[in-house]
């Protein structure tokens, strides 16, 4: 610590010296110079506006720095002197003697350099100081210019304007005086006479000679000006006589007033553009004075100075080279010693440090391996051992002491997959391939009767030896399990989609049932597939445009249909109308036609999507026997509307779930079908102010329940909203009936039906009527009880499905429930597909007590959409990943 103190203190005391340059630099330009406040605004300004402090503020590191030079030969002269007591008296009087001019000439080096600096910035400062009175002269002359111009304008337009603009002219006028006044006392007050050339100043004085005049006539002619209109009943024809001759004679003074200060502006302009100049010379000058004096100082003083302490060293050493070379081994050893003992230090805090960030990261490996399910590894080919990352075994299952060796993996690869993959990795290697990839099956032997095959990516990377052997595998095992699975799911999909399409296509067949798109833009029709098999053409007969297809039509309903059409553009309403057709046979065949137009998002028609049907049998017999027979009526509308709903089915089997609350508005539908069509369906409707809500269970799922509930949708339609009946024991009735009649069942083995359960709500008389077919209604009280059980009311439906009926029940009769609406909070329609759902830790049915004690506690008064979310997560927390639902799931809750 000793070695160094005059080298910090010599440092400390020239920075602190040099600080005293730019505090007095800012004290003097900012606070006498220019009258600013002190603070740290002032010094920013100083700084963009004179530059020179820059080179000011560099004073403190330059006397720290020459101190330092001092202060450090100090201390080496100090620690010879320890070193070497014998020759203290020897070289005492020589080193003072270094110290002393050393010390003079760092003295002297600063002052000079801040007594250039100051010559530099008081110059700067005087030119500075002239550039800023010239530029305000030039600014304010251009104004006068400017008011002088405005004082003849707004002159010139008062004789020829109406009273309310006058005034306004007038009052221009004056302030356009006043402030040409005020611009004239300021020039002369800021009056700046070249004194360098007698003949420049002798012009400047005669130009404001000539200035003056030429003003206070501008001045005087304005004012003349105004003199008429501050005096009532002034004579029009002299008043008219007296302001043009003014006028006349203040553009003459305006126009000299002008060219003279256009005169004084060039001159001060070039004044300006000399000084300027000289303003971009002085720091340049300055500088290089400095840079100058800096440098023959350093050549001439210092160096000088500086070879003298080295030569006192050099002396030095040579006495003592004797002592020198006796200790040379040991100093070498201590040295040696010292250098090994920090370098060991450093590479010690250097490993700890490599440690830590080595950890670090591997902690953070380990979290994104465990997030992609990955492990990684390395295999040493020629040893046969393994090295891999901590989530490897977690990700083969393996338990937790299980060492991985290349022999695990044959254990627990799947036989088929380890062959397969073994064959690639030889084939690999023996054509020296470096990248490496293979997707097998695992699971440990010890779970194998317990779980599932799961599938795994490897992929890795061999390295050879120059002869072309491998000698070790680095790669990473990925779980991909749900990813294989997600794409069988996504096949599968696809392939009941096909399938569903057939199907569609099918019934489209059966129904006569033919949809279309019309691109409006093009004029182009896209039909579906049905429509050579219902119209009986040829693929080359079928109409690919709107102006082909109207050909087809018959001219008495032509004119008719574009007008319906139009009108169904123009309000944005469904197309629905029957007409007739004549094919390329000479076929007539009876349509009818459902459709809708879509529009773009600025609103302009773009196309026409809907179907076509051929009710030509239909349509023939209701012109035949439409006199006859009502009943054949209904039949016959009846199937033409269970007909019409299979062109629906390729859209959309149900209709939104959303509607319902049109009306019940605090009411919620939880649909979710096994495929992608379901069995079970939903039915709502409002007649004669009874509101009716239907959930139905058909005969199987998918496909096949899908067709059944399009039948029992089509039916309710029927019963409800045609027959008018509200009832739900004689919707019910009506329903077995129709069921048994249309299936043949009495003649066939058919025992297709449904499962389905009807609630009427009829607020004119506060009744909700029920009637159940092997279906329940839940309600939950208005009045709260004490517990779940008395508070919530189950009425289970009548034993017998809706169809399908044998002999010992063909005539049974449905019962009707009727509860009193003040005593109902809410009440729950739904098929059994929730309740029989497998799930849990044990894999067991959701049962329907469970189910019912889940509806009574996830009820809100407020809002049933709140209980859909929470029966929605529910499921999904009780089926996990392993269970699949097993059947269609549909629930309705309303609140009365």
């Amino acid at each position: 610590m000793n070695s160094i103190s005059n080298t910090k203190g010599y440092i400390l005391g020239g920075f602190l010296f040099g600080l005293l340059f730019p505090f007095f630099s800012w004290i003097l330009d900012g606070v006498f110079f220019n009258g600013m406040t002190l603070g740290w605004d002032m010094v920013l300004r100083l700084h963009l506006n004179n530059p020179i402090h820059f080179v000011i503020d560099s004073a403190p590191f330059i006397l720290a720095s020459s101190f330092g030079t001092i202060g450090y030969y100090v201390d080496r002269l100090e620690e010879n002197n320890l070193l070497y007591h014998s020759n203290i008296d020897k070289y005492n009087k020589e080193n003072k003697a270094i110290v002393k001019r050393m010390r003079i000439a760092n003295t002297v080096f600063p002052v000079i350099i801040t007594l250039l600096l100051v010559i530099g910035f008081l110059l700067l400062q005087d030119f500075s100081s002239k550039e800023q009175n010239n530029i305000y002269l030039i600014k304010t002359g251009t104004n006068q210019r400017i008011i002088s111009q405005k004082i003849l304008y707004y002159g010139s337009k008062i004789p020829n304007t109406e009273a309310d603009e006058k005034t306004k002219n007038i009052k221009s006028l004056r302030r356009s005086i006043k402030n040409l006044k005020e611009g004239h006392q300021n020039i002369i007050q800021q009056t700046n006479i070249l004194g360098s050339k007698k003949y420049q100043a002798i012009t400047l004085q005669n130009l404001f000679d000539s200035l003056e005049k030429s003003y206070h006539n501008v001045v005087t002619e304005g004012n003349r000006l105004l003199i008429p209109f501050s005096i009532k009943n002034t004579d029009s024809l002299n008043l008219k006589n007296h302001t043009a001759k003014t006028i006349r004679q203040l553009e003459i003074n305006q126009e000299k007033f002008s060219s003279l200060m256009e005169s004084l502006l060039v001159i001060y302009e070039n004044e300006s553009k000399v000084k300027a100049k000289r303003l971009k010379t002085i720091p340049f000058i300055v500088v290089v004075v400095i840079i100058t004096f800096i440098i023959s100082l350093a050549i001439f003083g210092i160096k000088p100075t500086i070879n003298r302490v080295k030569q006192a060293f050099f002396d030095v050493e040579e006495i003592n080279a004797k002592f020198l070379e006796k200790n040379k081994i040991l100093q070498a050893s201590e040295e040696e010693l010292h250098i090994n003992t920090q370098k060991l230090r450093s590479i010690n805090k250097n490993l700890v440090i490599t440690q830590k960030e080595i950890k670090q990261k591997q902690k953070l490996l380990i979290q994104a391996e465990r997030m992609a399910k990955m492990g990684s590894f390395i295999w040493d080919l020629q040893i046969q051992t393994i090295n891999y990352s901590d989530n490897l075994p977690y990700i083969c299952r393996l338990e937790e002491d299980k060492i991985i060796t290349p022999a695990i993996f044959q254990e627990i690869i799947h036989p088929d997959d380890f062959k397969t993959s073994q064959k690639d990795f030889f084939k690999a290697t023996s054509t020296h391939t470096k990248d490496f990839f293979t997707e097998y099956r695992a699971r440990p032997p010890y779970l194998a009767e317990m779980v599932e095959w799961k599938y795994y990516r490897a992929f890795a990377m061999i390295n050879y030896n120059e002869k072309g052997k491998a000698l070790q595998v680095v790669g990473t095992i990925q779980d991909v399990t749900e990813e294989i699975k997600q794409n069988q799911r996504v096949k599968s999909l696809f392939e009941n989609a096909e399938k569903n399409k057939k199907h569609l296509e099918e019934a489209q067949q059966l129904a006569k049932i033919v949809s279309y798109d019309i691109n409006t833009v093009s004029n182009s029709i896209n039909w579906s597939d049905s429509f050579s098999g219902v119209f009986a053409t040829n693929k080359h007969e079928i109409p690919t445009s709107l102006t082909d297809f109207r050909k087809w039509v018959e001219p008495l309903d032509l004119k008719r249909i574009e007008q319906k059409w139009t009108e169904a553009i123009e309000s944005k309403t469904r197309f629905n109308e029957i007409y007739r057709l004549t094919t390329p046979t000479e076929k007539l065949i009876y349509i009818k036609e459902k459709g809708h137009p879509y529009f773009d998002e600025e609103g302009n028609l773009i196309g026409k999507r809907g179907t076509l049907q051929d009710i030509t049998k239909s349509e023939i017999a209701r012109i035949n026997i439409e006199q006859k027979s009502k009943q054949i009526k209904y039949q016959n509308d009846s199937f033409v509307s269970s007909i019409n709903y299979a062109q629906r089915i390729q859209s959309a089997l149900l209709g939104g779930t959303s509607e319902i609350q049109n009306i019940f508005p605090n009411s919620f539908i939880f649909f979710v079908p096994k495929d992608i069509v379901s069995g079970d369906f939903y039915w709502y409707a409002e007649v004669d102010n009874r509101k009716i809500v239907v959930v139905a269970d058909c005969t199987g799922h998918g496909v096949p329940g899908a067709f059944m509930s399009l039948l029992g949708t089509m039916l309710l339609n029927e019963i409800i909203e045609h027959r008018k009946i509200t009832t739900p024991s004689h919707i019910l009735e009506e329903l077995q009936q129709e069921i048994t009649d249309i299936l043949k069942q009495k003649t066939t083995k058919n025992k297709d039906g449904m499962d389905i359960s009807i609630a009427v709500v009829d607020e004119d008389i506060r009744v909700l009527e029920f009637a159940g077919a092997r279906n329940p209604l839940v309600y939950i009280h208005k009045k709260q009880q004490e517990n779940e059980e008395e508070n919530m009311t189950v009425i289970k439906g009548d034993a017998i499905s809706i169809g399908g009926r044998n002999k010992k029940v063909e005539s049974n009769k449905y019962t009707n429930h009727v509860i009193n609406l003040d005593d109902v909070e809410a009440f729950y329609l739904y098929s059994d597909g929730y309740q029989d759902q497998f799930g849990g830790e044990n894999g067991t049915k959701f049962m329907s007590k469970s189910f019912r004690s889940l509806l009574y506690k996830t009820h809100s008064e407020k809002s049933m959409s709140h209980q859909r979310r929470a029966l929605k997560t529910n499921l999904r927390d009780w089926m996990g990943r392993s269970q699949k639902q097993i059947d269609d799931i549909c629930i309705i809750g309303i609140t009365v």
